[in-house]
């Protein structure tokens, strides 16, 4: 073999070896990368599949109410597919796998939006159970007291029926549920227009229910078939077979280059054999050859390296350059004496500075003008010791405007000395005033500018901290405006609105600045007074917030007089009435309302009978719901006598309340609970009907003339459809109209903000009822309402009665009150007489008629039916 062909067997062997040897290479490399980071990245992704497939389906068994975890899910999700999809690019031969990839993120895509609409449906859904299950409760509470226990048995099944489709899911059909409604319907009576219009609105709120569930169902069953775990199991599957091949492919490499390389070795043997054979001077000429062969190679590789060196600087330079230019944070580079070299157009437009003018000079950015000298020294500090700087602070701009901003300093040397220092900036304008609105939004009310419940528990636990830690008190104040929701209701959301910015403004001004004032909802405000050393240290300021509430209140958005309004204040004090927030606002929430039971506008201190008294009143309240079904009110009756023939000519419907135990409940204790509680409504149309139809019998038994008096709640009074339910008794009964009095206190008057007692009092008079103001004298500026409402009976406050033959003042009074009714027209009723002398001093003084328990005690109807049979006669006058 001459030396030509071995020549081109070594060259072809080198090329066939360095080729094979750099594939082997290429593909162990890629491999060994690819195998670990790529089958890790398709264990999580599968591993947050079946994650985010258990979130699903515990939102939809509601034992997951939150989507905030599904949508960090999605998160990762995203960013492991960006991962994986980045990792797969650098893998040989698997095209394949990245489409079935791509189809996966499709089919995710797709899986989102069926979340979306999943979510939506449960929403949607949510709040169509709860205003049901919202409305049955009213409807129960309606049905309840109207005594329509079939309706009340059908509804309560058919919100037992809802209640469990929708937390089981135990399908009930919409026709079943349909046909309960239409039941209930037909059990009630066709007059009866707000219950029949609540079940209308149920039936379509739970028709709402029904289509919801159905559209949920139908999200998840789309959302299971779209098989995106099978596309992810195609794709890593595919991923490991091109795996396998390239490890094959890497093999068959290995020994190719192997193989060439054991000819290129053979072919190297047969060379050295043939040089071997060659004469000395051959031998020497072949060595210098060589030698010169070698160092031209070695040349040309370092020349090639230091080639590629300065194209890839070249390259780095002008990415670097394009990054300055491009870069969307501003940057200036100064030198090592921290004058500026450049700055980039970013920094420009951020500053309006111009680059031109800024060469040579020291940046603005650390002016020692703006800045205070123990921030520049913290900065110099950090670049000494760490080389850079990071943090927020005040950038001057050109226009003289101060922006905050948020700054990196970094300095750079060459051969140990500081060289350059580069500094960059972004403006953070807009972030700052968002974290602004996000702080004021998550703590301040939005209509009073005070501490919402978030701030004021945050400042409070601060206040139990130092409080117990330096054993000190504080006074925790529930302040809320009385009668503030008829002003809502009478004027309008925006009088209520400014009227609560006022108020809110004059209590911040009553307080120091050292306590919290909260608004806590509504017209409720809660205040802590920090550091008292007694109860009674703040009482002076009680005093002021009760006066600066009660000042009239002009409101500019409507043409409307000055608003008289009151606070009620209820006070518990830490530790005494308890070391924790909760117990301190519920102490104090208690004693507000103790303060408005003692006639508001004023404030009162928490006393521990007052829990007592407030589980008793729960506990009132809830027998007091059941005791109209189960038939344990009833009325009693008192007679009114005249003066001048001791005759009863009317008598008082009372109602009495004897529980199922046999206790006897004065009407003093469940009254105000009925009132509260709104059961009034249904409890006074139940006595008004119950004494109208015995009126009724009476008017057929005993007398034509007799007359009955029914005390109306204010409450009872106005509410929208008294009158209307006021006729329907009256044609109910067929009662004269001018056989019943209807007696209310002059309290309907003082809240007669809204101008509609007169109205309706008119109203009541042109039905031919008879009005009847009683406890008079109690109330305030009696004598106006008496020349403006039409009233026809005074009924003289016992308070009066009970002093008149030892108290002068009460004697004057009662005679006054007798003189001016007799010149209005008016009969006057003594309420109250239990002495003859009282009864005596009356019927001398002029008054018309009596009532009390001297003349008659109040008696059920059928121990009054004979008295009223007889001659109707007071018993202790029967010899006069």
């Amino acid at each position: 073999m001459n030396a030509r062909y071995l020549a081109v067997l070594f060259v072809l062997s080198l090329i066939a070896a360095v080729t094979l040897s750099s594939l082997s290479v290429r593909y162990k490399t890629a491999n060994d990368h690819n195998q670990s980071s790529v089958s890790s990245l398709f264990r999580q992704l599968k591993l947050l599949s079946a994650s985010a497939d258990r979130e699903i389906l515990q939102l939809r068994t509601r034992t997951q109410t939150s989507f905030d975890q599904l949508a960090g899910l999605k998160l990762e999700h995203d960013n492991l597919v960006s991962q994986l999809e980045g990792e797969m690019q650098t893998v040989f031969n698997a095209l394949d796998s990245q489409r079935l990839l791509a189809q996966y993120r499709v089919l995710s895509r797709r899986s989102e939006s069926i979340i979306s609409q999943f979510k939506s449906s449960i929403a949607y859904t949510e709040n169509s159970f709860n205003y049901s299950f919202h409305l049955t409760d009213e409807i129960l509470g309606a049905l309840e007291q109207r005594g329509n226990e079939k309706a009340w048995n059908l509804t309560r099944q058919l919100q037992v029926d809802v209640l469990q489709h929708f937390t089981t899911q135990e399908t009930i059909s919409s026709g079943s549920i349909d046909r309960s409604v239409k039941g209930i319907q037909s059990l009630l009576q066709q007059n009866d227009v707000e219950l029949i219009e609540m079940l209308s609105v149920l039936n379509r709120h739970l028709t709402i229910l029904f289509q919801g569930q159905s559209e949920i169902n139908a999200a998840l069953a789309n959302l299971f078939e779209l098989e995106r775990n099978k596309a992810l199991d195609d794709a890593h599957a595919l991923y490991l077979n091109r795996m396998t091949d390239n490890r094959q492919n890497e093999l068959t490499f290995l020994i190719a280059a192997i193989a060439s390389t054991l000819v290129l070795l053979l072919t190297i043997a047969l060379a050295m054999y043939r040089f071997l054979r060659l004469n000395s001077e051959k031998e020497s000429l072949s060595f210098a050859i060589s030698e010169s062969e070698a160092s031209l190679q070695r040349s040309n590789t370092e020349l090639m390296k230091e080639v590629e060196q300065r194209v890839e600087a070249e390259q780095e330079l002008k990415n670097a350059a394009i990054m300055y230019e491009n870069c969307p944070l501003g940057v200036i580079i100064c030198d090592a004496d921290q004058r500026v070299i450049t700055a980039n157009p970013a920094y420009e437009k951020i500053t309006g500075a111009q680059c031109a003018d800024m060469i040579g000079q020291l940046p603005a950015i650390l002016s020692e003008e703006l800045l205070p000298a123990e921030i520049l020294s913290n900065i110099k500090l950090a670049i000494k010791a760490t080389g850079k700087w990071q943090g927020e602070m005040p950038v001057i701009t050109a226009r003289g405007t101060v922006i905050p901003a948020e700054v990196s300093i970094i300095a750079t040397r060459k051969d140990s000395q500081l060289s350059r220092y580069i500094i960059m900036l972004a403006d953070i304008s807009e972030r700052k005033k968002n974290e602004d609105v996000i702080y004021q939004q998550a703590n301040f009310d939005a209509l009073t500018l005070l501490p919402n419940r978030n701030l004021f528990d945050d400042r409070v636990a601060h206040t139990l901290a130092d409080s117990t830690r330096n054993h000190k008190k504080f006074a925790l104040l529930f302040v809320d405006i009385d009668n503030f929701k008829r002003i809502n209701d009478t004027l309008g959301h925006t009088v209520g609105d400014e009227l609560l910015q006022i108020i809110a403004g004059r209590l911040s001004a009553s307080v120091r600045e050292v306590d919290t004032l909260s608004r806590f909802g509504g017209d409720e405000f809660v205040l802590v007074i920090e550091d008292i050393k007694d109860v009674l240290q703040i009482e002076p300021l009680l005093t002021k917030l009760i006066r600066c509430i009660s000042e009239p209140v002009t409101v500019s958005s409507v043409q409307h007089p000055a608003l008289h309004v009151s606070g009620s204040i209820g006070v518990s004090v830490f530790p005494d009435d308890g070391k924790d927030l909760s117990t301190l606002i519920r102490c104090a929430d208690m004693a507000m309302y103790k303060a408005k039971e003692q006639g508001k506008n004023t404030y009162c201190f928490y006393q521990e009978k007052m829990t007592a008294e407030a589980h008793e009143y729960m506990a009132l309240e809830t027998q007091l719901r059941s005791a109209l079904g189960n038939a344990e009110l009833f009325l009693a009756y008192q007679p009114i006598y005249t003066l001048k023939g001791y005759t009863a000519d009317s008598v008082e419907a009372l109602i009495r309340w004897r529980t199922s135990a046999g206790e006897l409940i004065t009407p003093d204790r469940f009254i105000p609970v009925a009132e509260d509680s709104g059961m009034i409504i249904g409890i006074g149309e139940w006595v008004l009907r119950r004494a109208c139809q015995q009126l009724a019998r009476w008017h057929q038994t005993v007398s034509p003339d007799i007359r009955i008096a029914v005390n109306i709640s204010v409450v009872q009074f106005r509410d929208p459809g008294f009158g209307a339910m006021l006729k329907q008794v009256i044609e109910y009964t067929g009662i004269t109209p001018g056989s019943l009095i209807l007696e209310i206190t002059e309290s309907l008057f003082l809240d007669d903000t809204d101008n509609k007692v007169y109205p309706l009092l008119t109203e009541i008079r042109d039905l031919g009822v008879l009005i009847s103001l009683d406890d008079f004298g109690t109330g305030y500026a009696s004598l106006s309402y008496l020349k403006r409402f039409p009233v026809d009976i005074i009924k003289i406050d016992r308070s009066f009665i009970a002093d008149l033959s030892d108290d002068k003042d009460d004697g004057s009074l009662v005679e006054a009150i007798i003189n001016m009714a007799r010149s209005l027209n008016m009969e006057v009723v003594a309420e109250g007489v239990e002495t003859a002398e009282q009864l005596e001093w009356l019927k001398a003084a002029g008054c018309d008629k009596a009532q009390g328990f001297y003349c008659s005690r109040p008696e059920a109807e059928a121990e009054i039916t004979p008295l009223l049979l007889s001659d109707r006669r007071m018993t202790q006058c029967e010899s006069d």
